[in-house]
């Protein structure tokens, strides 16, 4: 299990505007809390804390400006919803005797025969999955083989080998299947491009004349029908 350092300083809560502050000059507000003690403002350089959520980590060495470290989880992590820029973090405080629970990713291998030999498409059910362990034992994520699955296969948990940890949710649930694409798609799709076709068709040359010279004729005979009905 991939452990890695983060660097943290403890901050001045009530200060006015100091998170404000803090995103100008590079830094990301955060909380650290564990069980049974008292939540510790803090702050993290933003690149330094960016470089981390691009590994794959399950557990943190947060080393505090005093000298003190701590084992510790990314709870939360919160982003500006336009420019996607860091704004907030929670930090939990663990003990590795002690069980967690913990969101990890499912990663899948392989591409299944149901799409090499068959014409199906991968549906992938479950990206993610609650786990419960021992923080040394929790995985930073889950492969899951599925190159063996045929159209109209599903692996669910249960197929998934639980080691040392146990899913948070009913073993039932499926992670992944292969499917046929949808025949109304398809349709749907040739029907478009037919009618693309059509109004691209130019009428071709002579064509045009002979409808104007149907045209003519019957509006000539409209006429002279007229003109006997009026004598």
């Amino acid at each position: 299990m991939a452990v890695n350092k983060l660097n943290v300083t403890t901050r001045d809560q009530n200060k006015e505007n100091a998170p404000k502050r803090l995103r100008k000059e590079g830094r990301v507000p955060g909380i650290f809390y564990a069980k049974g003690e008292d939540s510790v403002p803090i702050s993290v350089d933003m690149l330094e804390m960016e470089r981390l959520l691009h590994k794959e980590v399950t557990i943190i060495d947060v080393k505090f400006s005093d000298g003190k470290s701590r084992k510790a989880i990314l709870r939360e992590i919160q982003r500006d919803p336009v420019r996607e820029t860091l704004v907030h973090i929670d930090i939990m405080g663990i003990k590795l005797n002690e069980e967690i629970t913990l969101e990890i990713p499912i990663n899948l291998q392989g591409t299944p025969v149901g799409v090499r030999e068959e014409g199906g498409i991968v549906n992938h059910l479950l990206r993610k999955v609650e786990v419960k362990g021992l923080p040394e034992d929790i995985p930073e994520h889950i492969e899951v083989d599925i190159s063996e699955l045929k159209v109209g296969d599903v692996i669910t948990l249960e197929d998934v080998p639980e080691d040392k940890f146990t899913f948070e949710l009913e073993k039932n649930h499926g992670v992944a299947n292969v499917i046929m694409p949808k025949i109304e798609e398809i349709l749907v799709e040739e029907e478009e491009e037919e009618e693309e076709v059509l109004e691209g068709e130019e009428v071709p040359e002579g064509e045009e004349g002979e409808e104007a010279k149907e045209g003519a004729k019957k509006e000539s005979g409209s006429k002279e029908g007229s003109e006997k009905s009026s004598e």
